[in-house]
């Protein structure tokens, strides 16, 4: 892994380090690194408890899915993309999954759960070497 890497300061991030690293009494890096931390056990803990075909499920429906800074719409959202894959795309059959049943949970999930969901989903996305053992995929999903 790079230690120094060029990065582009948005608008969320700047606020992020003003509000944080204020008159310079904490360094950029170092707030940086706290609040990735900080979201990463966040996510790590909100993990919700899915069996490995309605991830699978859940990947495939999201697959070129990029939820950027529209993270509020996108968690929002993301029960109407998966209802639209089960009806459009017939994803329940291919994994399956009772599509009615995991649609129901994810409509149930709070803030953190479906940011879980769309974090691992663009996880899952961007590292194409995930296992095809479905409890091996459990514990890389959960982080174990």
């Amino acid at each position: 892994m790079k230690k120094k890497r060029n990065i582009y300061i948005g608008p969320a991030l700047g606020q992020l380090i003003d509000e944080r690293a204020g008159d310079g009494a904490r360094s950029v890096s170092g707030v940086i690194n706290a609040c990735a931390d900080r979201y990463l056990e966040t996510v790590r803990r909100h993990i919700p408890d899915l069996k490995a075909e309605e991830w699978m499920l859940i990947f495939d429906a999201l697959n070129g899915v990029w939820a950027g800074d529209a993270i509020a719409l996108a968690i929002q959202s993301l029960p109407l993309g998966i209802s639209d894959a089960l009806t459009l795309d017939g994803l329940a059959d291919k994994w399956e999954v009772d599509g009615p049943a995991l649609l129901s949970r994810l409509e149930a999930m709070d803030w953190c759960q479906r940011l879980a969901v769309i974090d691992t989903a663009e996880r899952f996305w961007a590292d194409g070497n995930w296992p095809s053992d479905p409890d091996e995929l459990i514990r890389r999903i959960r982080g174990r």
